[in-house]
């Protein structure tokens, strides 16, 4: 089969590689001219590497760091570190870094990449098209219907320096009011730091600046990114024809944490079977995005009494990491009652 793929990222490359390993032809096309243009965190569950040519016990040049706990703040103020959710396997990567790697496996097995070259439609015959383009999903709209759940956030990225704002093998993370804040490592005094939430860019804009300063960091590259992230949940529907959604822009991205680079790795599996998986990632995301839309509703003593108070089991089921049980529910609505 001739497969046309849509986006170079994290899914399009996934899909990529396991359609070469079963020996069919594959096409890339990738609009930029460079790897990673989205912004993110850069954060990533080595599980998902399990299911891609790499091992996570392997020095590879992207594995900046690997992080063990997590400092949460609200709204600027710290409250608690915690062991990090991934248990032992969180590392930062160099994102442009590590699509490049996967890229040269596709090039390697007899793919082909068209960097700085956008899909048309039509172009050429294919038995599929994967739309594996992000949030600015090629495919939206052929079906309005199909993307009527389909939300965004604004987000804003920076690198920066300071001295010992965290450890080497921590992240920081400020919850606010109606979004989320991040401090990730990246190198000795190095951060990838950034913005998102339920505010306008210029309100985003302004916080990022306040934030800035309050930690202590000075901006070394001006390469400030905006972009968007979904939030709205896994559709329901991901094929259209011979057309197959996967990736953010079949909405695989965790909503409280703007987590995107592993979940979009495991959906490029959806076509190659792994149903299973598929089905427990996309109830979990789905709970997850019914959760956030409670929690930003909450007043801020709330919000401030569960981050504070709520077990580390909990917390992990807050960030997505495990599902949502009838137990956790009932831990949250007792904290919140005293």
């Amino acid at each position: 089969m001739k497969f046309l793929i849509i986006g170079a990222g994290p899914a399009g490359l996934t899909f990529a590689y396991h359609a070469l390993e079963r020996g069919h032809d594959v096409k890339v096309y990738e609009g930029r001219n460079v790897f990673a243009f989205k912004p993110c965190g850069e954060a990533l569950h080595g599980e998902a590497l399990e299911v891609l040519p790499f091992d996570i016990h392997e020095n590879h040049k992207w594995i900046l760091t690997r992080f063990k706990q997590v400092n949460i703040y609200f709204e600027g103020v710290y409250l608690r570190t915690i062991s990090s959710p991934f248990k032992d396997k969180g590392i930062i990567i160099n994102k442009a870094a590590f699509l490049q790697d996967l890229a040269d496996v596709v090039i390697k097995k007899g793919g082909k990449i068209e960097m700085g070259k956008f899909f048309k439609f039509k172009e050429e015959n294919a038995d599929y098209i994967i739309d594996s383009s992000g949030y600015l999903t090629a495919f939206r709209n052929l079906d309005r219907e199909m993307y009527s759940s389909y939300r965004v956030i604004p987000v804003l990225r920076d690198y920066a320096v300071a001295n010992g704002v965290i450890e080497n093998d921590q992240l920081l993370f400020d919850l606010l009011d109606r979004g989320y804040f991040w401090i990730f490592p990246y190198g000795k005094d190095t951060y990838n730091i950034g913005i998102g939430g339920f505010y306008s860019g210029i309100e985003l804009k302004k916080i990022l600046d306040k934030k800035i300063e309050a930690f202590g960091l000075r901006i070394f590259k001006e390469k400030r990114q905006g972009a968007s992230v979904s939030i709205g949940g896994v559709l329901k529907k991901r094929a259209i024809g011979n057309i197959r959604i996967i990736g953010e822009a079949a909405g695989f991205v965790m909503p409280t944490t703007g987590e995107g680079i592993r979940f979009s790795i495991y959906s490029a599996l959806e076509f190659f079977g792994h149903a299973g998986l598929i089905k427990k990632i996309e109830r979990r995301i789905n709970l997850n995005a019914k959760l956030l839309a409670r929690l930003i509703n909450l007043n801020t003593k709330k919000k401030a009494k569960l981050l504070s108070k709520a077990d580390e089991s909990l917390m992990a089921a807050f960030l997505g990491e495990r599902d949502f049980s009838f137990k956790d529910f009932f831990s949250a609505i007792t904290l919140l009652q005293y």
